[in-house]
């Protein structure tokens, strides 16, 4: 069974179940996955699964991030990400 049919099989249970089956269903094909939440009162950060990627710097600076955090980073990395007006990076070892 593909992935996609699993997602089609699944039967949810409630309204934030079908919109997360919804999003599963749509972000299988996808090379990126963008999870945006929005409030007005927080700072703006990007968590990134793999800070090693070119583009999470591009990532962080394009949405205005103050911090950037993920799983594990190398030093070096860190302080490349970490350069710029007012950003940080964190990532736990």
């Amino acid at each position: 069974m593909t992935l996609r049919k699993a997602v089609a099989a699944l039967v949810p249970k409630t309204e934030l179940d079908s919109m997360k089956q919804a999003l599963l269903g749509l972000a299988i094909d996808a090379d990126y996955v963008v999870d945006a939440h929005c409030d007005d009162g927080e700072i703006v950060y990007a968590y990134v699964s793999d800070p090693d990627h070119p583009a999470v710097d591009l990532l962080s600076r394009h949405i205005g991030s103050v911090v950037t955090i993920g799983p594990r980073l190398s030093r070096s990395r860190a302080d490349v990400i970490g350069r710029g007006a007012r950003r940080k990076s964190f990532f736990p070892t």
